[in-house]
């Protein structure tokens, strides 16, 4: 299977989206056969190319953090021009990484319903979303505090793997 993600931190490699992201693609990436290509919203100039990877993909991750309720707004500005898209028949099946510093997940349902309407809208299959609390500053925490979510983050990459879905026991413990 081939995983086309796009990171919207505006901070592209040196973000805690690519912290994560990492490990999760390890766990992806564990399974024969399955690969995945990164795309940095950040890089605004390459707004084409990113349009014309997510049509070509087989599957898509959208990974960015919420900023006091609020996505950065190369996600918003990439989202917006999908419209184009719209119950189109050959729309990729779409998951989605929401992280914030916040520690617990309440702040994020909402984003989390609207990624869900957003799927649909498209006519692409919705594979779920992640909201991970507690991520500020994860790239310069200890590995002793960053072991757990990360490994949980590996676990959530194989099972996208594996099962083409997110479990929703792991969802919530990552929640």
């Amino acid at each position: 299977m081939r995983l086309t993600v796009f990171n919207g931190s505006p901070r592209a490699r040196k973000s805690n989206s690519d912290v994560l992201l990492a490990s999760f693609l390890e766990g992806f990436e564990a399974a024969e056969g399955n690969t995945a290509e990164v795309h940095y919203l950040a890089q605004t100039r390459m707004l084409d190319a990113q349009l014309e990877a997510y049509a070509a993909a087989e599957r898509v991750l959208v990974i960015f953090p919420l900023y006091v309720d609020a996505m950065p707004s190369q996600v918003m500005g990439f989202f917006a021009a999908l419209r184009a898209r719209v119950s189109r028949d050959d729309n990729p099946p779409m998951a989605f990484c929401v992280h914030s510093g916040f520690p617990e997940a309440l702040h994020s349902r909402p984003v989390e319903r609207y990624l869900e309407k957003l799927t649909r809208r498209l006519g692409a299959r919705y594979l779920g979303t992640l909201i991970k609390g507690g991520s500020e500053g994860i790239q310069v925490m200890p590995g002793w505090m960053t072991h757990k979510p990360l490994q949980a983050m590996r676990g959530l990459g194989e099972s996208l793997g594996r099962d083409e879905a997110f479990p929703p026991a792991l969802l919530e413990t990552l929640a």
